[in-house]
């Protein structure tokens, strides 16, 4: 929030109310909601600042944890060519359409398929 209760509450109440609609029962449960975020908010920051800010990452056991799990996911979701073979798709299935009017159609769809799952990118 940052110090910025005023825009917090206009987004929390625009989520919460009906533009010419305006009920008790959801205002109350939008306040009630604000003030836990809040309260949430500045409980988290004092913790962060009592165990050490960002030196915590390193030197405590279940942080350091995520933050190599956070690594290995990254690196896996851009090792694997998952986006380069969604990305390309496209331009492959038109390859392959123009290769279906031709005498080569068997031949070529296995080895487009053959490419396909070999990550050859």
């Amino acid at each position: 929030m940052q110090g910025r209760h005023a825009e917090s509450w206009d987004i929390i109440s625009r989520l919460h109310v009906d533009g010419s609609i305006v009920h008790t029962n959801k205002v109350s449960y939008a306040q009630k909601e604000f003030h836990q975020m809040v309260k949430q908010v500045e409980m988290d920051s004092h913790a962060w600042i009592a165990g050490g800010g960002a030196r915590q990452m390193y030197s405590k056991a279940s942080y350091r944890k995520r933050m190599m799990m956070g690594f290995f996911v990254q690196y896996s979701a851009q090792a694997t060519g998952g986006m380069v073979v969604s990305s390309i798709s496209n331009a492959l299935l038109r390859f392959v359409r123009t290769l279906i009017d031709t005498e080569q159609t068997t031949w070529s769809i296995c080895i487009t398929t053959w490419a396909l799952t070999g990550d050859w990118s």
